[in-house]
């Protein structure tokens, strides 16, 4: 996994802004970060529910749930993730 500079977070902001740092658009948030790493890496998940102030597991569980969001780079074999929220363990 690469490392994340400064000027990820700042793409990733940039396009939590233009959906207007609202909840209800975590899709379109997700698709735009998508669009740019071909991928949602874990930082940008992490960022993305910083800023829209949401819990990390509801931005896992619509990445989850829609089939269109890729959490693997492409070319890679799919990994299994631990994702802690609260006093609940759910592997992705």
């Amino acid at each position: 996994m690469k490392d994340w500079t400064q000027k990820d977070f700042d793409v990733i902001s940039y396009i939590v802004g233009e959906n207007d740092a609202d909840p209800a658009y975590v899709i379109p948030i997700l698709r735009g970060i998508q669009k740019i790493y071909r991928y949602l890496p874990e930082p940008a998940m992490v960022e993305v529910a910083r800023l829209l102030e949401v819990s990390l597991a509801k931005v896992f569980g619509v990445a989850l749930q829609c089939a269109e969001f890729e959490l693997n780079p492409p070319g890679t074999a799919p990994q299994e993730r631990v994702l802690r929220a609260g006093m609940r363990e759910a592997v992705v």
